[in-house]
């Protein structure tokens, strides 16, 4: 549930810089919100990153944070978002997706015969 919450405050974010950039046309108030608040994200998955080498666990994460940090270096600071997003996202996905296949291996388990007939000819 942890991801989850992770992708809808970005999502969040994103509305209010949204909202900030084209409607109150206060661009540099939006670039500040999404530079924070990523730097603030990717420093977390950095170090849940770092971790997970540590423990054996290679992903792509290593690449997705670069690319957070470098567009975040050069002020493209709605493809760091869309990248935020888009790394969230996934992590969101693969939750659900592990908890729902736990489900049902356990449902299919739990429901499995529990005596077995042979025919012998």
């Amino acid at each position: 549930m942890k991801n989850y919450r992770k992708l809808f405050f970005i999502l969040l974010i994103g509305a209010i810089a949204l909202v900030l950039q084209f409607i109150l046309k206060q661009g540099q108030s939006a670039q500040i919100l999404i530079t924070f608040c990523g730097s603030w994200i990717s420093l977390k998955m950095f170090i849940d990153m770092v971790k997970k080498i540590k423990a054996g666990k290679y992903g792509i994460d290593l690449l997705a944070v670069t690319a957070i940090i470098a567009t975040l270096c050069v002020g493209q600071y709605w493809a760091s978002l869309i990248v935020l997003i888009m790394l969230t996202g996934g992590d969101s996905l693969e939750e659900y997706a592990t908890k729902k296949a736990k489900t049902e291996l356990k449902y299919l388990l739990n429901h499995s015969p529990q005596t077995a007939h042979r025919w012998v000819d």
